[in-house]
């Protein structure tokens, strides 16, 4: 097969850019020397690149010095060969050449990449990683030879962000974004608002999971949820549990009195109603999971998703953890903004806590695990202060710690009611639009 190529565009726009400052400009833009087909037009190009950015007018004898400056002017012929640039024709268009060594690059790299495919499989990588890894590379492929940044000016946002707060006006609503179902927590953060990931971290015990599947439960919304840990009849037997007020101990072995069956039907007719979707699969690739919530946008228009938790994903083979850690988090944060949804994902924190006094989390109990406080727009951490003191005067309630919030107050907490043994979480001051809301 005929390697694409188009040397004679490629020379004319080195040509033009040598002769008119406006059309190097704009072939800076959108030209790396990676969009050269030959050694030689890649080094020119290179050269001419660094001094445009110098500041200085790009010549023939400034591309000779710069050449001689870095070795490669004999290398490429010496400057009798660099003057036979000048002999090329101009352009045309400069944005029409342009064009056409971008497609060609990209029919390089496409012809490229199907011998990379075959590499994929042939070095054991599952057929999905090997589709995820394809995907990523036809992105880089298609923002570096066919796709131009598009910027949104100040004056195209006030029309689309004026409807929105027109939109809420109208409805006088509570929350800006997707409710918690929990006041307090919708009082803080306006609800959890589109393109946000959420943390919410604890040390085991605490009630990730609980919190979770509640705020699933009240949502209002399709809500996807992605459960590494726990099967998904596990995940609707704590929905019927926290809906009935029955004990998951007493639904697991079945003993129930006559009026506890009637309360357990009704609940199950419930639960009927609850617009959520579950992933049970265990040791998900972050990958996957993010083709999944795509996945679930697509067929069933979820507006929210739920990781049940971070670090039961995984990552690439001999990888270090501490590196897969990060490009979870990093990923999850550009699903939420892909999708344009919130993500909570669960998290688990470090025994440093568990050294200290003061056993409530820290964003540094975090620290050890990538760059989750980074990406994160919002953590939550929950402490239940009976868990470590058994003569704790807070039986029964737990703290809901802000200690990151991008775009609101941090530093305080809410308490809620927590029923344990209906994996139930609850507001302090039932029937109320808001309780009590502690500076920590």
């Amino acid at each position: 097969m005929q390697i694409p190529e188009a040397p004679e565009h490629e020379l004319s726009i080195i040509k033009s850019a040598m002769l008119d400052r406006a059309d190097m400009a704009y072939a800076a833009d959108v030209l790396k020397p990676a969009h050269f087909q030959s050694q030689f037009r890649r080094q020119v190009w290179k050269a001419m690149l660094s001094i445009y950015h110098r500041g200085d007018n790009v010549d023939l004898a400034g591309l000779v010095n710069k050449l001689r400056q870095t070795g490669q002017l004999e290398k490429l012929g010496g400057a009798v060969k660099i003057a036979e640039l000048t002999n090329e024709p101009p352009v045309i268009s400069i944005k029409k050449y342009c064009q056409v060594v971008r497609e060609k690059f990209a029919r390089r790299e496409i012809l490229s990449l199907s011998e990379k495919i075959k590499k994929f499989i042939e070095d054991g990588s599952s057929a999905t990683e090997a589709i995820e890894k394809t995907k990523a590379r036809l992105t880089r492929i298609d923002e570096a030879a066919l796709g131009e940044y598009r910027f949104c000016t100040i004056r195209e946002l006030a029309g689309p962000c004026y409807e929105h707060l027109e939109m809420l006006a109208t409805r006088n609503a509570k929350v800006s974004g997707i409710p918690t179902g929990f006041p307090d927590i919708d009082r803080v953060t306006g609800g959890f608002q589109s393109g946000n990931l959420i943390i919410i971290a604890a040390r085991p015990s605490m009630g990730k999971t609980a919190l979770a599947c509640n705020i699933a439960q009240r949502a209002g919304v399709p809500v996807v949820f992605f459960s590494l840990e726990q099967s998904r009849e596990e995940l609707y037997y704590r929905a019927v549990s926290s809906i009935s007020k029955i004990s998951l101990t007493r639904l697991r072995d079945g003993r129930l009195s006559h009026e506890g069956w009637k309360t357990v039907n009704s609940a199950f007719q419930k639960t009927e109603q609850l617009p959520i979707i579950y992933d049970d699969t265990p040791a998900l690739h972050y990958n996957e999971l993010r083709r999944r919530a795509r996945e679930a946008k697509r067929r069933h228009g979820v507006k929210l998703v739920i990781v049940d938790y971070l670090q039961l994903m995984h990552g690439d083979r001999n990888t270090p953890r501490y590196e897969n850690i990060t490009a979870i988090s990093q990923t999850l944060k550009a699903i939420a903004k892909e999708l344009g949804v919130p993500v909570v994902a669960l998290s688990q924190l470090n025994r440093a806590c568990e050294q200290r006094d003061n056993k409530r989390p820290r964003l540094s109990d975090l620290r050890d695990s990538g760059s989750i406080e980074q990406d994160a727009d919002l953590v939550l951490f929950i402490y239940r202060d009976e868990v470590y003191r058994r003569d704790s005067e807070k039986k029964g309630q737990a703290e809901i710690l802000f200690s990151k919030h991008r775009n609101g107050p941090a530093g305080i907490s809410v308490e809620l009611v927590f029923h344990g043994k209906y994996c139930l979480f609850q507001n302090k001051i039932q029937g109320e639009d808001h309780g009590r809301q502690n500076r920590l």
